[in-house]
C-alpha cells in the first residue's frame, strides 16, 4: 500500500513531537532546576532532531502532560496513596 503525502506527513510529525517530548522529559520530572528557558530548549531541539516549532510546541505539552502524570497521585479507599499506573487504572 502506497501512503498518501498527508500520511507521511503525519506521521513525520508524530516522530517529531515525540522526540522532542524525550528530549524535554529529562528537564520537567524530579524537580529539575529550570536552567534553561523554553525558548532555549526549542532552539537546541530544533537545531538537534531538525523539527519544526509546531512539532516542538506539541513535544512541549505532551512532555508536561507526562511529567505532571507521574507526580499525580490519588489516594485509595484504604487511604494509601496509589501510583501514576493505578491511577491511570481507576480512570
Amino acid at each position: 500500500m502506497v501512503k498518501s503525502q498527508r500520511q507521511e506527513l503525519s506521521e513525520t510529525f508524530a516522530q517529531q513531537w515525540q522526540q522532542c517530548r524525550d528530549f524535554l522529559l529529562p528537564f520537567m520530572q524530579n524537580n529539575q532546576p529550570k536552567y534553561l528557558t523554553k525558548d532555549e530548549l526549542r532552539v537546541a531541539a530544533m537545531r538537534k532532531f531538525n523539527v519544526s516549532k509546531n512539532a516542538f510546541d506539541m513535544g512541549w505539552m505532551m512532555a508536561i502532560e507526562k511529567a505532571t502524570e507521574s507526580r499525580t497521585c490519588k489516594t485509595l479507599p484504604d487511604g494509601q496513596p496509589s501510583s501514576p499506573e493505578q491511577h491511570q487504572a481507576s480512570d
